[in-house]
Formats: C-alpha cells, sequence, structure tokens
C-alpha cells in the first residue's frame, strides 16, 4: 500500500517522462506485484477441493474493476484531467486495500475454520515452518523441472496477447476509423465478461481438470487475437472483448489454483511469486515488439496475428506443462 501510495501520487506531480517511468513503472508496479502475489497465492492455502471456483470469486473483482474503472478514467480525464484521475483512483485503491489488509487471514490456521471439507489430510503448509534456506532450496529445485520451465514460458507467450490487447486496442479502433471509444467500451466489455467467466468456468473446471480447461481457454485468447486483426466493424470489435474476456477469465481464474496443483501449495507465495516473472517479461517485451511493428508496416494486423500464434504455443506449452509435472 505504502509502494503504492508513492508511486501514484509521484505520477500525479511528474513533470517529465523520466518521473513517470520511475514512479509508475518501477515504484507503483513493485507494490502491486506484492498486492497481486500475495491476493492470488493465498486461495489455494484456503482452498484445494474447490480451488477452481475459490479462484474465480477470488479474481472477480479484477473484472469488475475494468468494467468500471476503465470508461470512468477516459470520462473522468476529460472532466478533471489525468493527474486528478491519478489521485482519485489512488485514495479509491488504498481505502479498498485497508480493507482487505483488516480482513483476509492467510491460511486456515490463523483462525478456528474446519477444513475437512476442502482437504482430505493436513495441509503440506500447516507442518511445521521452514527455514529460508530449506524454502529456497525446494522452490529451486521446483523451479529447475522441465514441467516449470514449460509453464513458465507458457504463461510468457499467452500474456503476450494480454498486454497487446490492453495497449493497443484503444488506438487500433481509432487508427481504423472505428473511434477510441469503441476501443475504450471493448476494454469495459472484457472486464465484464471476465467476471462472468471466473464464476463460471472456475466452477466447471474443478469438475472437469483446472490445466485443461486453463489449456482451452489460453488457447482461445491466442486465437481471438489472431481474429482480431481481421475484424473491421465496431459489433465486431465488441463481439471479439466478450470472447476474449470470457477466455481471460478462465485462464485468471485458475491461474494460483494450476500453480498448486502442479508444483504444491506448501511453497505457494514465493512460486506463484517466481512464475509471475512470466507476466513482467509479457509486460516488457510485448507492448514495445507490437510498437514497432506498426512502425514498420502502419498496422496493428501484423502484431495480432503474431501474438495470437504465440498464445496459441503457449496453450500447448502449458499442456506439455502439466502433463509431465508429478502428481500434487
Amino acid at each position: 500500500m505504502g509502494l503504492l501510495g508513492i508511486g501514484f501520487g509521484g505520477v500525479t506531480m511528474s513533470t517529465s517522462f523520466t518521473q513517470i517511468i520511475l514512479f509508475y513503472s518501477i515504484i507503483a508496479s513493485l507494490g502491486l506485484s506484492v498486492v497481486y502475489v500475495v491476493s492470488f497465492a493465498t486461495v489455494p492455502r484456503w482452498f484445494k477441493r474447490r480451488r477452481g471456483f475459490a479462484g474465480g470469486i477470488a479474481s472477480s473483482g479484477t473484472g469488475v474493476g475494468m468494467l468500471f474503472a476503465t470508461p470512468a478514467a477516459s470520462a473522468l480525464i476529460v472532466a478533471v484531467g489525468w493527474r486528478s484521475t491519478y489521485a482519485l483512483f489512488l485514495l479509491a485503491a488504498l481505502a479498498l486495500l485497508a480493507i482487505a489488509f483488516l480482513v483476509i487471514a492467510d491460511s486456515p490456521r490463523r483462525l478456528d475454520v474446519n477444513i475437512s471439507r476442502e482437504f482430505s489430510n493436513a495441509p503440506e503448509f500447516e507442518s511445521q515452518k521452514t527455514s529460508w534456506r530449506t524454502q529456497l532450496s525446494e522452490t529451486v529445485a521446483v523451479a529447475r523441472t522441465p514441467s516449470f520451465l514449460l509453464v513458465f514460458f507458457g504463461w510468457v507467450c499467452i500474456y503476450a496477447t494480454l498486454y497487446i490487447v490492453f495497449a493497443n486496442l484503444v488506438i487500433y479502433t481509432a487508427d481504423t476509423g472505428m473511434g477510441r471509444s469503441v476501443g475504450v467500451w471493448a476494454l469495459g466489455l472484457i472486464g465484464g465478461a471476465t467476471s462472468l467467466a471466473r464464476l463460471g468456468i472456475g466452477l466447471v473446471s474443478d469438475k472437469l481438470g483446472r490445466t485443461r480447461v486453463f489449456v482451452v481457454c489460453s488457447g482461445v485468447m491466442g486465437l481471438s487475437t489472431f481474429m482480431l486483426a481481421m475484424i473491421n466493424s465496431a459489433a465486431a470489435v465488441f463481439i471479439f472483448a466478450i470472447i476474449y474476456g470470457a477466455a481471460y477469465g478462465g485462464n485468471g481464474a485458475l491461474l494460483s489454483p494450476l500453480t498448486a496443483d502442479l508444483f504444491g501449495a506448501k511453497n505457494i507465495n514465493v512460486i506463484f511469486g517466481l512464475i509471475s516473472v512470466s507476466f513482467a517479461i509479457s509486460g516488457l517485451l510485448a507492448p514495445p515488439l507490437a510498437g514497432l511493428i506498426y512502425d514498420a508496416f502502419a498496422s496493428y494486423v501484423p502484431a495480432f496475428v503474431a501474438a495470437g500464434l504465440i498464445g496459441v504455443l503457449g496453450a500447448g506449452m502449458v499442456a506439455l506443462g502439466g502433463d509431465i509435472a508429478p502428481s500434487q
């Protein structure tokens, strides 16, 4: 919360691009990464039998935020400017995080809760606390397995589609004559579809298999991004947003449950934090590469095609990683 406060507060007072990089891309991102990893990794410590459904409920808030925050931010920027908009969003975020800080417990052992419905045996993390050295050794052992590496680089490929869509959809709709507002509302539709899908797909994954459902959703993310290159109407963009949002919702609901299923819940915070570095790699590389492609071809079509194919490849890598992962 402190890092987010400094980061977003600094953005509102920035007077140069270098300052924005410092406050937004570094300080605020560090704070957000901690919030993201801890919040997502907490769910598998409470649930096992219904991890997919629980993960869908817990992560559906990200879609709700996109549904309301994107058009609200667009309207506020016009009304009060981007600096005041950042300040208002910062106050709202800190208020919500303060509530979360007060009410969330990191595991059932903190409270007198009967966990027999979820865990047939005592959870791994309920065993005696391990030392930092032991935890590091166990995490390195997991990270060196072929299954972890396949899932890691699979996520890099899958989330290239997300960052390219989020960074360029509004510009793409404006550039093709459909209007900036089409892209803004499409991002909001992605958020709404994401929230609804996380509830439903998370529940289905507990019955059909979380790895299988994750792979299907990831493949749809790639295929729909590929098809975005062929879209030339607002209605088609909105249909894309619903399909992509639903697929991303199923994918996002299963991030931490999949990690716990494949690599265990004992060191879930560390392992999920480590595998989440894949998102950082995608976020660092995908948008600038898409920009370079646009500069070279004066079109986002090649970027969407390439991202879609890479996303499908990533889904295949996760499928292979799940097949060879040790049973948890």
